[in-house]
């Protein structure tokens, strides 16, 4: 199974870090594309770098708020019979773009109170995926690979406290994962 786009980690890194051998490869290929689509729920958005071209509606005011974020924006139309005409682009000196957030500041007007008027292109996301999100994922990956290399106990783990052992089932994802995953956020302000 091929990655997917959103993928956040490859095959090869996967396989050097968690010591893994090539006829693996189909399996932790799916498995990595089911931990980054996990991944991408739980921040609420994509996190790999992509180029896009968005239709955006006005706000009435001077900011603007991407949908995702980090952003590198090119260009800027404002448009509201949504023509876009290529040589009517906004002068980069009129705007600024918190890459961090997402968010567009016009400096001199605001952006109309309508929808669709507005065409931003550019790229959303992570270009090189951080490293805590890259391990984030591989530490899903390995738990998976250890639940379903334990034929009829799938989801199940044992544990032993003071020679004392007791079975609990797995019915999530890592915590830490889970916790870095839910850093990747947008923090509402």
């Amino acid at each position: 199974m091929p990655l997917s786009t959103d993928a956040l980690t490859s095959w090869e890194t996967a396989k050097v870090i968690l010591n893994l051998l090539d006829d693996q490869q189909a399996m932790v290929e799916f498995l990595i594309n089911a931990a980054s689509a996990y991944a991408n729920r739980r921040a609420g958005r994509k996190l790999r770098g992509r180029a896009v071209s968005l239709r955006l509606d006005g706000t009435g005011c001077e900011s603007l708020t991407l949908p995702e974020w980090p952003a590198s924006v090119s260009n800027i139309w404002i448009d509201e019979t949504r023509a876009f005409a290529e040589g009517e682009a906004l002068d980069p000196a009129t705007f600024h773009v918190d890459e961090e957030s997402g968010i567009i500041r016009l400096f001199d007007y605001e952006f109309p109170n309508t929808a669709a008027c507005v065409r931003v292109d550019g790229s959303l996301g992570y270009s090189t995926i951080p490293a805590d999100l890259e391990q984030a994922v591989l530490e899903c990956v390995a738990a998976n690979l250890r639940r379903l290399g334990s034929p009829g106990a799938i989801g199940l783990k044992n544990v032993s406290v003071d020679g004392a052992t007791s079975s609990a089932y797995e019915v999530d994802w890592p915590t830490t994962a889970v916790m870095v995953f839910d850093s990747y956020r947008r923090r509402h302000v």
